[in-house]
């Protein structure tokens, strides 16, 4: 026994010698972390100070703050991933300390000097930890704050470039200071010319042109023999009028990529060999660039066209067109796009010769001009249908001619594009005449850009549409098969496919949006908030609201709600009938996707107003005493839907009876609910009665329905026979249910007759009075075949008034 104490003392004693060397690896760890860490943490605050100093600078342009801002980008994902991996091992060494816990106290016991020295050790750690996560976090929050910097810059130069003001069109001044200064134009053109043949022959002459010359000449021919074996294909697939919609659609994409593809592959070949080459240059670089922007546009705009409109081709028409309006839109698309990627090749041309800007101000406003030309000559040659005169139609019957017919979404379609081309026509002339030229250059090149991505968008719908329709689809034998080989039933098969089509058309849809709306990585939503500075404040005691601020907000409300209708409307017609999901849930689900969407909408307005919710909380219940009694009713009905929607006592297309009225439940909302009666007239309950009064609903557990039918025997007539008759009429009737199986029942023993019953079920209590009808015909003829009649009740004698008693007056009797 005293050998093992002496052993366990020995023991102890090495203990210290142990643990030391056992936190020597966790210090040099430490020690050897920090110090890289710390180091990368000084090169990158001095990246940060370097950034901000370019940023200090006056004349920086677009391009040099975009520069900047793809230099701070990598900052901010190495700071990220920094601090993503030293938190968890903050929060591990953190944890392992709070386990020791806190120094003794100084009149506590000393504890062990093990435990001393891994706190100490522990605490060294967590500190450097802490230390750089601090750095971190702060050199993060100075990049998130140049970023600010640098995009409140770009909104500034862009507002200044696109909301600068001249003099008008209207103004003669405008066009004499263009012509003046046409000749320093042409001149500049001269000395680009003489540049770039000195640049030429600076670097071999021609010579020098043998290998471009050799390499486009070899692209040329292959695109040729492409071109060549593609038209042949596209000829050999002529579509019929009834083809598929697959078909209709890939050869859709076929017309526009023959289209578009050759035409920009040349004009990309042609600009890579030059440069390759090193032909051109720097000045005339951009100058070819812009040249290649514009073919691309002129060739999206004409092989989009012609691949949606088809003007050549009816049966190949994606859209419900005839073949006028398809031919003048088709027209007005390549014209447009001409007449843009002119614009942009002159404009390029202007700022390689550094031309005066009353010169870039003409041509942009000669642009505009001619657009607007176009587009009015597309409306006014595309004339609308004009509707029947009414008056003669109506052949001289009353009220036939105050009845107009349901237009249908093509016409709609057709009515608002309208509307629309003359709000542009309004717009850019208006923007012309005030002086706002580079406004209208910028509305009217948006347009084209977002008619060439409408017409691509429309074409991937079209295909997705296609492929989920005939690939994906329940209702066909392809997707069936689909189904089967991978496992799952057709009908999920069919929901996936449509979530998914749904899922990519919102992603183009967004993608269209910010390429069509956003210049170069500028939002819409910038340009107003820094061209709102120019505009009065509407002062609300304490409360400031910009007017362009005001225009956004009400624009941002405006969008929310309709992407809400949409997605109502994509839930409705797509998603939800190929579920199973039954008829009324999927109305209560629609009804509630509106109410969160406008919720969002509202919020989302709020915040763009800079109203806070909390002062809105505050103010409303301060309002709610004085208004809560006038909003009661308002209120117990708003709950009274909610409950109606969830709890779903009462559905859509239910047949109810309240308050005296029967009919179908059509639509039901947040403070009343429609009930279409029996006579086609539409009743309008509050949702309050619904729920605290008593409703007879005839299809809330089942829709099936009970019929009686009463029938009057004479008293000689065998009585089985009778019951065989009606029970052999309600079983042959379709509508009538097995099961339970009709019956009959001897009710009463009249006067004059004996008084049956038959009672069955039919499957849908809407068809009761229908089903009842059919018998009644059915058990008449039935019973005059077997040669039985039926007695007819005589009507129950009136009822003699009784005379008032008379009244005596002492002698005589009146």
């Amino acid at each position: 026994m005293t050998t093992s104490f002496t052993r366990f003392v020995l023991a102890a004693r090495r203990l210290p010698a142990v643990v030391a060397l056992c936190l020597l690896p966790l210090a040099a760890m430490a020690a050897s972390a920090t110090t890289p860490a710390s180091s990368k943490l000084e090169d990158t605050r001095g990246d940060i100070e370097q950034v901000e100093a370019v940023l200090g600078r006056d004349t920086l342009r677009d391009r040099d703050l975009e520069q900047l801002k793809l230099r701070i980008d990598p900052l901010r994902d190495a700071l990220s991933k920094a601090i993503g991996t030293t938190e968890p091992r903050f929060a591990e060494i953190n944890a392992r300390l709070k386990e020791l816990g806190k120094k003794p106290e100084a009149d506590a016991p000393p504890e062990d000097a093990n435990i001393t020295a891994e706190r100490e050790e522990l605490e060294k750690t967590i500190s450097a930890l802490d230390g750089e996560l601090k750095q971190a976090r702060l050199l993060l929050l100075r990049i998130d704050q140049i970023a600010d910097r640098i995009t409140e810059r770009r909104r500034a130069l862009f507002a200044a470039e696109v909301f600068s003001r001249s003099n008008g069109i209207l103004n003669p001044g405008f066009w004499t200071r263009a012509f003046a200064v046409a000749s320093e134009e042409m001149r500049g053109i001269v000395y680009l010319g003489n540049d770039w043949r000195t640049w030429v022959e600076a670097r071999g002459g021609q010579s020098a042109l043998v290998q471009p010359a050799l390499a486009l000449a070899a692209i040329t021919v292959i695109g040729l023999v492409i071109a060549r074996w593609w038209g042949r294909k596209r000829t050999s697939r002529d579509l019929a009028f009834d083809a598929p919609r697959l078909a209709h659609a890939l050869s859709a994409w076929r017309v526009f990529l023959a289209g578009a593809v050759p035409s920009i592959a040349a004009g990309t070949a042609l600009l890579w060999v030059l440069q390759s080459h090193d032909l051109l240059p720097p000045r005339l670089v951009d100058l070819g660039q812009s040249i290649l922007v514009a073919v691309v546009v002129m060739a999206l705009a004409r092989s989009t066209s012609r691949a949606v409109m088809a003007p050549d081709r009816q049966a190949r028409r994606l859209l419900n067109f005839d073949s006028v309006r398809a031919g003048h839109l088709h027209r007005l698309m390549v014209w447009g796009s001409r007449v843009f990627g002119v614009a942009v090749v002159l404009n390029a041309l202007h700022k390689a010769v550094v031309a005066p800007l009353a010169l870039t101000l003409a041509t942009s406003a000669v642009m505009v001009l001619i657009m607007v030309a176009l587009v009015a000559w597309t409306l006014l040659a595309t004339k609308p249908d004009e509707p029947a005169d009414t008056a003669d139609a109506a052949d001289g019957e009353p009220g036939r001619a105050l009845a107009d017919e349901p237009e249908d979404d093509d016409s709609r379609a057709q009515r608002w594009l309208r509307l629309f081309g003359w709000i542009v026509i309004l717009v850019s002339l208006v923007s012309l005449s005030l002086g706002y030229v580079g406004f209208a250059a910028f509305f009217i090149g948006r347009l084209v850009i977002a008619a060439i991505l409408i017409g691509i968008i429309y074409l991937a719908i079209a295909l997705i549409d296609a492929v989920v329709q005939e690939a994906m689809s329940a209702s066909v034998s392809r997707g069936r098969r689909v189904a089967s080989m991978l496992g799952v039933s057709p009908s999920t098969l069919d929901v996936t496919g449509t979530v998914l089509s749904g899922f990519t058309k919102v992603v183009l849809v967004a993608f269209a949006a910010v390429v069509a709306l956003g210049p170069w990585g500028v939002h819409v939503v910038d340009v107003t908030s820094t061209f709102s500075e120019a505009f009065f404040s509407l002062q609300l005691d304490s409360l400031t609201a910009p007017v362009m601020a005001l225009v956004g907000a009400v624009m941002l409300l405006v969008g929310m709600l309709v992407v809400t209708r949409l997605l109502q409307g994509w839930l409705e017609r797509n998603l939800l009938p190929r579920t199973r999901i039954e008829h009324s849930l999927q109305h209560s689900v629609k009804q509630i996707v509106g109410y969160l969407g406008i919720i969002v909408a509202v919020l989302l307005a709020l915040g763009q107003l800079g109203i806070d919710l909390q002062n809105i909380a505050l103010v409303a219940g301060a309002l709610s005493v004085g208004i809560g009694f006038g909003l009661q009713s308002i209120v117990s009905n708003f709950v009274s839907g909610l409950i109606l929607l969830t709890e779903r006592p009462i559905r859509v297309g239910d047949t109810i009876a309240v308050k005296g009225e029967e009919g179908y439940v059509r639509r039901i909302s947040v403070r009343s609910t429609e009930i279409e009666t029996f006579e086609r007239s539409s009743v309008i309950i509050p949702n309050t009665d619904l729920i605290t009064g008593v409703v007879k609903n005839w299809t809330h557990g089942n829709p099936t329905g009970r019929v009686i039918v009463a029938v009057n025997i004479p008293y000689d007539t065998d009585p089985d026979e009778v019951r065989d008759i009606l029970i052999a009429a309600a079983c042959e009737h379709p509508q009538v249910l097995k099961n339970p199986t009709p019956r009959v029942f001897l009710l009463k023993f009249g006067d004059t007759a004996l008084q049956f019953e038959l009672r069955c079920v039919v499957s849908n209590v809407d068809y009761s009075l229908t089903v009842r009808s059919d018998l009644h015909f059915s058990i008449l003829y039935r019973l005059r075949k077997a040669g039985i009649t039926m007695p007819v009740i005589p009507p129950l004698p009136e009822p003699v008034p009784r005379m008032p008693p008379a009244i005596s007056t002492g002698d005589a009797t009146l």
